[in-house]
């Protein structure tokens, strides 16, 4: 009795381990985007199209791709890696990792905004023009100012809570 067999390997490499997605500051990036590279096996240790565990990004063009999704905001926006790594069956193994960049701190005021102070109705003092600049210099700071003036207190036309906001 004879019996013969195709072994035809058919499961895709696989990433043992590889980047998590990931959330930076817009100010702390350098430490934050280190490159991060995955570690690929596959279980007939077959010859992989890889360039290798720990590898450049730079020097492993086919196998890794880096894009980036600007935002509205300027410093604010999402990279997206993907990598993959194929046998010579064809079979193939992705990861995607997504990093969003963000701007979670808040700017800081360049001028001293004003305390809260009592006028006279015939003195209302005029409306200071504040400034601020974004402390981790991720995107341009735009002051805007509104002001609403209360009902009349006491019954009085000329007594009032003018409330200011920048």
């Amino acid at each position: 009795y004879a019996d013969s067999f195709v072994v035809e390997k058919s499961f895709p490499p696989r990433f043992d381990v590889a980047p998590a997605d990931k959330q930076c500051e817009c100010h702390n990036l350098t430490e934050c985007l280190a490159a991060e590279w995955p570690s690929v096996s596959d279980t007939c240790n077959t010859t992989l199209n890889w360039c290798g565990n720990n590898a450049n990004p730079a020097t492993c063009q086919g196998n890794y791709h880096e894009t980036v999704i600007n935002s509205t905001c300027s410093g604010v926006y999402t990279i997206v890696r993907e990598w993959n790594a194929s046998d010579c069956n064809g079979n193939v193994a992705r990861h995607t990792q997504f990093i969003d960049v963000v701007d979670t701190t808040a700017p800081s005021w360049t001028t001293t905004p004003p305390a809260d102070r009592t006028d006279e109705c015939d003195n209302i003092t005029e409306a200071a023009n504040l400034t601020a600049v974004d402390r981790g210099n991720c995107s341009n700071v735009e002051v805007e100012y509104s002001e609403y003036k209360g009902p009349s207190l006491n019954e009085c036309d000329n007594n009032y809570k003018l409330t200011r906001t920048w």
